[in-house]
């Protein structure tokens, strides 16, 4: 009797710390276009008083959870999965928080819940702040728009597979495996 056939997978990963690595300069670059931006548009360098309070250290460390909630709720529901079908916690010894979905998705809602922190703590509160002259939601969407490099690396690394190719997120690494067959639940 011959065993059932094991779907072909292909690996679309990089290390968490090589992914970290490689955002310092997103990071930087990411933040100082903002400021920079913020400072030819409202003639002030207010960001860095700012960022030098309370408040935003506060929406700092509540965005980090935010952030990975965020990725979460695409999953879910771009995916159509459960919740039970994702987990959060922390890699330790990177500092790097985590969303991780255990169960195939469509690489279009994987995506979606890859982009989605990008898009909502950072680019649109940045953008607004930068054309309102709000000097705190300008800083924040930059840090949280810089702090999302790994995130948009995900997608660069994602660029050639199919939005309708199945993929299964990677649990230690940046990214994912593509499937090419069915995969069973285990």
């Amino acid at each position: 009797m011959n065993p059932e056939p094991t779907p072909e997978r292909r690996d679309v990963t990089m290390s968490v710390g090589l992914a970290n690595l490689l955002a310092a300069p997103l990071f930087v670059g990411l933040v100082a276009v903002y400021g920079y931006a913020f400072h030819l548009v409202w003639g002030d360098m207010v960001l860095v008083r700012v960022f030098l309070t309370r408040t935003t250290l506060i929406a700092l460390v509540a965005g980090i959870f935010l952030h990975e909630l965020l990725h979460g709720i695409g999953w879910k529901f771009a995916g159509k999965i459960a919740w039970e079908d994702i987990k959060f916690g922390v890699h330790w010894k990177l500092i790097t928080p985590y969303a991780h979905c255990k169960v195939p998705i469509t690489a279009r809602a994987y995506r979606v819940g890859v982009v989605l922190p990008a898009l909502f703590l950072g680019f649109l509160p940045a953008t607004v702040g930068l054309i309102t002259g709000d000097a705190w939601f300008t800083i924040l969407g930059a840090l949280f728009l810089g702090a999302a490099g790994g995130d948009l690396l995900g997608l660069w690394v994602l660029r050639s597979v199919p939005a309708d190719a199945k993929v299964l997120d990677h649990p230690t690494k940046l990214g994912c495996e593509v499937i090419a067959g069915p995969l069973e639940q285990t």
